[in-house]
């Protein structure tokens, strides 16, 4: 039945083009195609019902089995298991548990210090990093150095391992955008605690905080050296977005990486 050769095929083919026509031709066989794609689903469904239904006759004649335990080695107590699983686990941070704290007097010579070894460049030319985080908690000192004026409200935290700084980040206003925008200030990780989770820990504190101060997005610059390589990863990760780029500096091969973050 319904055992058509290619002659009959081009029979039927050319009296549908003389009957429907050459625009109506695609159309029908749509509609031709639609009907028999759901004849084949129908017959799957119709088909996997009624392997559900003797699968599940079957399991009620045969006798359920009791389940077999089956020790292939000695048990070890609880104390062993925790053992064990800790050593598999990743080291945390000791101390106070990684806490994030705001930046003190108590803990300004630590951040300084940590600034320091992850901007090895700027320690080289100047003491920015000490003045800009020495800006965020004395306003007198912010009125006696004219590059600390154009960056407002500016606000630093810190992570801790005991009592080490281990990590900082801060975020600040400026002019063109200080409505809607933070931007990224002084974040890094002190090198013997990366790979931790401290720089993500820190990121996501400071975005929370700029919820709060109603601001729409998180900015920060970076910039294509080696030293930052990792650093574009976890960027990528926490969703800041690559918006621009221009030369660090005439003369410098280094590119500056501007990035944004929609909160």
């Amino acid at each position: 039945m319904f055992d058509l050769g290619w002659a009959e095929l081009l029979i039927v083919g050319a009296i549908a083009l003389f009957v429907i026509g050459p625009t109506d031709i695609p159309k029908i066989a749509y509609q031709v195609g639609k009907f028999f794609r759901r004849i084949k689903y129908m017959q799957y469904a119709l088909g996997g019902q009624f392997d559900d239904f003797m699968a599940k006759a079957e399991a009620k004649e045969e006798p359920a089995e009791e389940p077999k335990q089956e020790l292939d080695h000695d048990p070890m107590d609880e104390a062993e298991a925790d053992a064990e699983l800790m050593e598999m686990m990743p080291l945390p941070v000791d101390g106070k548990q990684g806490e994030i704290v705001p930046l003190s007097e108590e803990f300004l010579d630590g951040a300084i210090e940590t600034v320091r070894v992850c901007f090895t460049w700027y320690a080289e030319n100047g003491d920015l990093p000490a003045r800009s985080l020495q800006a965020s908690l004395d306003a007198s000192f912010v009125d006696k150095h004219e590059d600390m004026k154009a960056l407002k409200n500016r606000q630093y935290w810190v992570k801790l391992d005991g009592d080490r700084v281990i990590g900082i980040s801060g975020i600040m206003e400026m002019d063109e955008d200080e409505k809607t925008t933070d931007w990224v200030n002084w974040f890094c990780v002190h090198p013997d605690f990366r790979g931790k989770g401290v720089g993500r820990d820190l990121l996501n504190y400071i975005s929370n905080i700029s919820v709060e101060r109603g601001k729409i997005f998180l900015k920060l610059w970076t910039s294509d050296s080696p030293n930052e390589e990792n650093a574009q990863f976890l960027y990528e990760k926490m969703g800041f977005k690559i918006t621009s780029q221009e030369p660090h500096k005439e003369g410098d091969s280094t590119m500056l990486i501007y990035r944004e973050k929609v909160l």
